[in-house]
Protein backbone atom coordinates (compact mmCIF):
# COMPACT_ATOMS: atom_id res chain seq x y z
CA UNK A 1 0.00 0.00 0.00
CA UNK A 2 0.86 3.45 -0.79
CA UNK A 3 1.20 6.83 1.58
CA UNK A 4 1.28 10.03 -0.67
CA UNK A 5 4.24 12.04 1.31
CA UNK A 6 4.99 10.25 3.75
CA UNK A 7 7.52 13.09 4.45
CA UNK A 8 4.74 15.43 5.76
CA UNK A 9 4.30 12.53 8.87
CA UNK A 10 8.27 11.87 10.07
CA UNK A 11 7.77 14.99 12.31
CA UNK A 12 4.58 13.87 13.40
CA UNK A 13 5.90 10.45 14.03
CA UNK A 14 8.61 11.96 16.23
CA UNK A 15 6.19 13.83 18.43
CA UNK A 16 3.85 11.15 18.51
CA UNK A 17 5.11 7.89 17.74
CA UNK A 18 5.01 5.55 14.40
CA UNK A 19 1.46 5.09 12.46
CA UNK A 20 -0.74 1.97 12.99
CA UNK A 21 -2.37 0.52 10.23
CA UNK A 22 -5.03 -1.99 11.01
CA UNK A 23 -5.46 -4.89 8.42
CA UNK A 24 -8.87 -4.44 7.53
CA UNK A 25 -9.26 -7.31 4.76
CA UNK A 26 -7.46 -10.53 6.43
CA UNK A 27 -7.50 -8.98 9.82
CA UNK A 28 -4.28 -10.79 11.05
CA UNK A 29 -1.65 -8.29 9.72
CA UNK A 30 -1.63 -5.24 11.12
CA UNK A 31 1.08 -3.26 10.97
CA UNK A 32 3.54 0.11 12.31
CA UNK A 33 5.11 2.61 9.93
CA UNK A 34 7.98 4.20 11.59
CA UNK A 35 10.03 6.82 10.81
CA UNK A 36 13.46 7.09 12.63
CA UNK A 37 16.27 10.05 12.19
CA UNK A 38 16.33 13.27 10.84
CA UNK A 39 16.16 12.64 6.49
CA UNK A 40 11.99 12.63 5.87
CA UNK A 41 13.41 10.16 2.95
CA UNK A 42 15.28 7.52 5.18
CA UNK A 43 14.94 5.63 8.51
CA UNK A 44 11.56 4.30 7.43
CA UNK A 45 10.24 0.61 8.43
CA UNK A 46 7.06 -1.16 8.56
CA UNK A 47 7.22 -4.24 10.93
CA UNK A 48 4.09 -6.34 12.42
CA UNK A 49 2.38 -4.57 15.12
CA UNK A 50 2.20 -7.43 17.31
CA UNK A 51 5.10 -10.47 17.84
CA UNK A 52 4.52 -13.19 15.54
CA UNK A 53 2.26 -16.13 16.72
CA UNK A 54 0.26 -13.68 18.90
CA UNK A 55 -3.31 -12.45 18.57
CA UNK A 56 -4.41 -9.18 17.65
CA UNK A 57 -5.09 -8.48 21.07
CA UNK A 58 -1.10 -8.80 21.83
CA UNK A 59 -1.21 -5.51 19.60
CA UNK A 60 2.64 -3.76 20.78
CA UNK A 61 2.03 -0.17 22.74
CA UNK A 62 4.21 2.76 21.82
CA UNK A 63 5.73 4.05 24.78
CA UNK A 64 6.34 7.64 24.15
CA UNK A 65 8.23 8.65 27.31
CA UNK A 66 10.65 5.66 26.60
CA UNK A 67 10.54 5.86 22.74
CA UNK A 68 9.75 1.80 22.70
CA UNK A 69 6.93 -1.06 22.27
CA UNK A 70 5.47 -2.86 25.17
CA UNK A 71 3.93 -6.50 24.88
CA UNK A 72 0.70 -6.38 26.99
CA UNK A 73 0.43 -10.38 26.85
CA UNK A 74 4.32 -11.03 27.83
CA UNK A 75 5.25 -7.67 28.68
CA UNK A 76 8.35 -7.93 26.78
CA UNK A 77 9.80 -5.01 25.64
CA UNK A 78 11.07 -3.81 21.92
CA UNK A 79 12.96 -0.67 20.83
CA UNK A 80 11.64 1.83 18.74
CA UNK A 81 12.60 0.22 15.15
CA UNK A 82 10.81 -2.97 15.66
CA UNK A 83 14.11 -5.31 16.25
CA UNK A 84 12.44 -8.40 16.78
CA UNK A 85 9.83 -8.21 14.56
CA UNK A 86 8.84 -9.34 10.83
CA UNK A 87 9.49 -6.24 8.79
CA UNK A 88 8.33 -5.38 5.73
CA UNK A 89 9.80 -3.83 2.35
CA UNK A 90 9.31 -0.02 2.52
CA UNK A 91 10.46 2.31 -0.48
CA UNK A 92 10.14 5.78 -0.95
CA UNK A 93 9.73 7.58 -4.20
CA UNK A 94 11.46 10.78 -5.14
CA UNK A 95 8.31 12.76 -4.81
CA UNK A 96 8.05 11.41 -0.89
CA UNK A 97 5.43 8.95 -1.48
CA UNK A 98 6.07 5.75 0.43
CA UNK A 99 5.20 2.26 -0.59
CA UNK A 100 5.11 -0.22 2.20
CA UNK A 101 5.59 -4.06 -0.01
CA UNK A 102 3.18 -6.40 2.29
CA UNK A 103 4.15 -9.25 0.11
CA UNK A 104 8.25 -8.92 0.29
CA UNK A 105 9.55 -9.54 3.96
CA UNK A 106 12.53 -7.56 4.71
CA UNK A 107 15.13 -8.01 7.33
CA UNK A 108 14.70 -6.23 10.15
CA UNK A 109 17.36 -4.63 12.23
Amino acid sequence: FKIPRADRFAPEIKKAGPLLFQDLLGKSRDIFVQHTGTDAKAGWSAFLAHPEGEARTCQLVWRQKTHDFRDPCSRQVYPADGAGLPHYKVTVADNGDLTVDLNAPAAGP
